[in-house]
């Protein structure tokens, strides 16, 4: 996370995906994006962090890879 921090701090935006574990919900994905904000000057004044849990889409992906694994055996591709 620091590294995206100090990215956001220099004027990039940054977004990443990092596993966490809940303790009420087990293992998690979530999505973080980190922002500059702007200052009235040139540089930047701080940064905005938005993160949102993306473990529904992480499952969908892996099922479609499954999928796609499973259709490669079955036509004798993989």
């Amino acid at each position: 996370l620091l590294p995206s921090m100090r990215a956001a701090l220099r004027g990039e935006r940054v977004t990443h995906e990092v596993p966490f574990s809940h303790p009420g919900l087990g293992l998690r994905w979530l999505e973080a994006t980190y922002t500059p904000h702007l200052g009235p000057g040139e540089g930047v004044d701080g940064l905005i962090v938005l993160v949102h849990d993306v473990t529904a889409k992480k499952q969908v992906e892996r099922e479609l890879r499954d999928a796609l694994h499973a259709r490669d055996l079955f036509l004798g591709m993989a």
